[in-house]
C-alpha cells in the first residue's frame, strides 16, 4: 500500500507557559513584541493546529490504509495507459493500465511480468496495441508468471482487455473481456507441389465415401488444447483429371476412420479449385491426423492430377492447396 503522503507539522519555539506579570516596573515587564507573543494566546496557532488536525483526519478518510470506512470518490477515476513493449517475452509494468506491443513485427508471445515497481495486491488492465497480437503464455516463463483461470494460452487482439492482480511473486487472472470466438491455435499446411493419382471413388450413391478409395494428397495434424474446444477444418485443393466432365469428389478424413466427415464434388477436366469446411468438437486433447483424398467418382478410366492438367505443373508451381485448422475455445 502506498503512504499517506502528509507528514504532520510541529510548530517550534512556542512558548505555551509564560512567565506571570507581576507589575513592577521592570524591563522584564515591558511590552515588547516577544514578550507579548510569549504571554498572550496565538491565534496563529490555534488556526494551525486546526488545518493540521483536520488535513490528517481527511487524508486518513481518502487514503484509508488503517480503517474500515466507506470511501466515496465523485466522478471517475481514470487510468492513463502507456506502451509497454515486450523484450524477449517480458515486461516490467509500472502502471495500472498496460498497453502491449510486439518487439518486432505484429505478433508476440508475453511470457511474464516483473512484479519489482508495483506492490502486492496491484490490479492490471492489459490490452493491446493497434494491430498486435499478442499470445498471454499460462504460467510460463519465470518469475512474475501470468496464472489464466482456464490454464490455457490466450491469444489477445486490440479490443481484448484482460484484468490480473499481483499476488506474491505472480499475476493472477480476474476477468477479461475478450472475441467470444476466442481462437487458441491455427495450423495451415500447404502443398504446391504437383502429383498423380487413378484410384477411384464409387459411383456416386447414398453411402459414405471410405477412407481406402480415392488417392491422399495432403495431410494435416493439431493437438487440440481442450477437448470442449471447437475445431474448423478448412481446405482448398486444386485439381484436374484426363477425362472430360467427369465427376470428382474430395473427401476430409480423420486419423484411420473409415467413413468421411466431409464430401465435395465436381465436374472437370481442367484445373478447378474445391473449397471443404468442416467444422466439429475437439473431442480430447491427443493428436489429431486430417487427411484430404480425392479421385473420380465412377469407373471410367483416367487420372486425377493434383496442382496441375495431365500429369504436369501448371503456373510456375504457385498453384496452391491447403488444409487449415482453427481451435476455437468455447
Amino acid at each position: 500500500m502506498p503512504t499517506n503522503p502528509y507528514s504532520s507539522i510541529a510548530i517550534s519555539g512556542y512558548n505555551s507557559s509564560p512567565p506571570p506579570d507581576d507589575g513592577s516596573q521592570t524591563s522584564a515587564n515591558e511590552i515588547t513584541w516577544v514578550k507579548h507573543k510569549g504571554k498572550l494566546a496565538d491565534p496563529i496557532k490555534t488556526r494551525q493546529d486546526s488545518i493540521d488536525s483536520a488535513l490528517v483526519t481527511a487524508f486518513g478518510k481518502v487514503i484509508n490504509r488503517d480503517d474500515d470506512e466507506d470511501n466515496p470518490v465523485g466522478g471517475t477515476i481514470c487510468l492513463t495507459e502507456k506502451i509497454f513493449t515486450i523484450a524477449s517475452g517480458a515486461i516490467t509494468p509500472t502502471r495500472s493500465n498496460v498497453v502491449l506491443a510486439a518487439e518486432s513485427g505484429t505478433t508476440d508471445t508475453l511470457d511474464s511480468m516483473a512484479t519489482g515497481s508495483v506492490s502486492d495486491d496491484c490490479l492490471l488492465i492489459l490490452s493491446v496495441d493497434t494491430g498486435d497480437t499478442i499470445t498471454i503464455n499460462d504460467a510460463g516463463g519465470a518469475a512474475g508468471q501470468i496464472h489464466l483461470v482456464d490454464s490455457q494460452d490466450l491469444i489477445m487482439g486490440t479490443n481484448d482487455r484482460l484484468f490480473l492482480i499481483r499476488d506474491g511473486a505472480d499475476w493472477y487472472e480476474i476477468a477479461r473481456a475478450v472475441d467470444n470466438q476466442q481462437v487458441v491455435q491455427v495450423v495451415h499446411t500447404e502443398t504446391l507441389g504437383m502429383t498423380t493419382g487413378v484410384v477411384e471413388f464409387p459411383a456416386p450413391d447414398d453411402t459414405i465415401p471410405q477412407i481406402t478409395e480415392g488417392d491422399e494428397y495432403m495431410t494435416a495434424s493439431i493437438t487440440p488444447k481442450d477437448a470442449t474446444n471447437r475445431l474448423v477444418i478448412e481446405v482448398l485443393g486444386s485439381f484436374s483429371h484426363t477425362s472430360a466432365g467427369t465427376p470428382l469428389i474430395m473427401c476430409l478424413f480423420q486419423d484411420a476412420i473409415a467413413n468421411a466427415l466431409a464430401v465435395s464434388s465436381t465436374k472437370i477436366d481442367i484445373l478447378e479449385t474445391i473449397s471443404l469446411r468442416h467444422e466439429m468438437a475437439a473431442g480430447g486433447t491427443s493428436a489429431i491426423t486430417f487427411r484430404i483424398r480425392a479421385g473420380r467418382s465412377g469407373t471410367d478410366a483416367g487420372t486425377t492430377t493434383f496442382n496441375g492438367t495431365g500429369g504436369a505443373r501448371e503456373y510456375g508451381g504457385v498453384v496452391r492447396s491447403h488444409i487449415r485448422i482453427t481451435e476455437y475455445r468455447t
